[in-house]
């Protein structure tokens, strides 16, 4: 998340990185509280002082559900709608990971970053392969969507005239076609035979989308508020004290692992957590760098030894640069 977001955008960030890394933490099966994936870990190389203000404005807070850590997630933007847990990448629905309509905060998005609303366009031997055909693609369409709008059953005719309709999780659909997000509204053959996919969004819309963070924000709401908005039924309060082993921790039930919501699966080797795919891809304009980002320290507190957890990362000065300009609504190029 840019530094220059709204404090409370930032505070929502925070808390919310800061359940998904303590809950994540027990969860490795080395034991260790990051990894060097995605999965764990994305953030910078800089540090910054309204980051710093915010992780320590909220230092300890965490979501809780029923008094435990909630399983948390966060991406870049919804496009105008999250989903619910259960149909971004499966396992067992969450009272509190349902599908929250945000399109009145839609234009505002758009207006600000108009790159949320994105076109692709993919040649018929690229969609051939993202779909596994071994026949060309004579015409596909969206038979089927989630209630956010995500796509779920595509039906594809092929030369020789024969019809397949496949239905996948939406995040399955994003990371098969290799799309900014699972929020396809129209897919189709052009004239020139290539196919245009049209679609709202950067992420797998799962929990907080961290521009409606910044909508929301900028409307006036908390932190606690967005938050609550995002992850209803939930609290934010102090976090739990718990073992870094995973065993014990889930022995004591102080954390989510029951789900497989909290260990999202894998599509054609790319992980799906809490970070958008970083890749440019065949859209119309060029992708806007590093969305889906961590903020600050790991847990917001304090090492066992009296030391703060150091705030490291490994993204280049470019992309820093990029980031900043985003955020001062500078047109991207």
């Amino acid at each position: 998340m840019p530094p220059l977001w709204p404090t409370e955008a930032l505070k929502a960030q925070a808390i919310a990185a800061r359940t998904y890394a303590l809950a994540r933490a027990a969860a490795l099966p080395s034991g260790a509280q990051v990894d060097t994936t995605s999965l764990t870990q994305g953030f910078s190389t800089r540090r910054y002082p309204t980051t710093d203000a915010a992780v320590e404005a909220t230092r300890g807070q965490v979501v809780l559900h029923e008094g435990k850590l909630a399983q948390v997630f966060y991406f870049a933007d919804s496009g105008g709608a999250t989903e619910a847990t259960e149909n971004v990448w499966g396992g067992k629905p969450q009272p509190y990971l349902r599908g929250v309509d945000d399109r009145a905060l839609t234009p505002t998005i758009c207006g600000r970053l108009a790159s949320l609303c994105w076109t692709a366009t993919l040649t018929e031997p690229e969609l051939r392969a993202r779909l596994a055909l071994t026949s060309t693609v004579a015409s596909a369409a969206i038979v089927a969507t989630y209630p956010s709008g995500r796509l779920k059953t595509l039906q594809v005719t092929t030369g020789d005239r024969r019809t397949q309709t496949t239905t996948l999780y939406a995040e399955h659909w994003r990371q098969r076609l290799e799309m900014r997000s699972g929020l396809i509204t129209a897919l189709g053959r052009q004239p020139d035979g290539s196919f245009k996919v049209v679609g709202q969004g950067w992420g797998h819309g799962l929990g907080m989308p961290q521009w409606g963070a910044w909508a929301r924000a900028q409307q006036g709401q908390t932190a606690q508020a967005v938050l609550g908005r995002y992850f209803p039924g939930t609290a934010i309060g102090a976090a739990p004290r718990f073992s870094c082993t995973a065993g014990v921790a889930q022995r004591q039930g102080q954390l989510p692992f029951s789900s497989p919501a909290f260990h999202p699966p894998q599509e054609s080797g790319r992980d799906v957590g809490n970070r958008s795919l970083d890749r440019r891809g065949p859209y119309s304009r060029r992708a806007e760098p590093g969305c889906c980002r961590g903020l600050g320290r790991l847990a917001g507190e304090r090492a066992e030894d009296g030391h703060e957890e150091e705030h490291r990362g490994n993204e280049d000065g470019e992309l820093e640069e990029r980031f900043l300009q985003a955020a001062a609504g500078a047109e991207d190029s």
